[in-house]
C-alpha cells in the first residue's frame, strides 16, 4: 500500500478576537490519495476556507498537523515550501469571483502551470490540463 499524498492529523485552526477564543476547525482528520482530486463542500462559515488555507500551508495552523509526503508542512524549508505550493491549488468557494468568465476553463485551469513554467509547449500545458 502507497503512502497518502496528503494527510490532516487533528487539525486545528483556532482565532481571537480579545480574549474569546473562534475555533474555525478543531480536530479534523482526513487523508488524501495521490491522482484525486478533493472538493471541500460545507454551509457558509463551517470552515472550508480555513481549512483549504491551512492545508496549503498558507494559514495558521493552532493544532494537529497536515503531513505531505509523510512530512510536516510545517517545518518545510524555503525550497521545500515553494514545492510544495507548485503541486496544490484552491479553487475558493466563490467561483464568480475567481473564475473570469472571459477566459477559457483550459486556460483558468492552466494558469498554475504557466505561472509556475511547468510546461515546456502549448502540447505540454494542454496534456497537463487534461491529466
Amino acid at each position: 500500500m502507497t503512502e497518502p499524498l496528503l494527510t490532516m492529523n487533528d487539525l486545528s485552526v483556532t482565532f481571537y478576537k480579545g480574549r474569546q477564543a473562534i475555533k474555525a476547525v478543531d480536530q479534523i482528520n482526513f487523508t488524501i490519495n495521490a491522482g484525486t482530486t478533493v472538493g471541500l463542500v460545507g454551509e457558509s462559515g463551517s470552515g472550508k476556507t480555513t481549512t483549504g488555507r491551512a492545508i496549503a500551508g498558507i494559514g495558521p495552523i493552532s493544532g494537529g498537523d497536515v503531513l505531505f509526503g509523510g512530512q510536516s508542512i510545517r517545518h518545510f524549508s524555503h525550497a521545500a515550501r515553494k514545492g510544495f505550493r507548485r503541486q496544490v491549488q484552491m479553487v475558493f468557494q466563490d467561483p464568480f469571483e475567481y473564475l473570469n468568465p472571459r477566459q477559457k476553463v483550459v486556460d483558468i485551469i492552466a494558469e498554475g502551470i504557466d505561472n509556475f513554467h511547468l510546461a515546456t509547449s502549448r502540447e505540454a500545458r494542454l496534456a497537463q490540463v487534461l491529466r
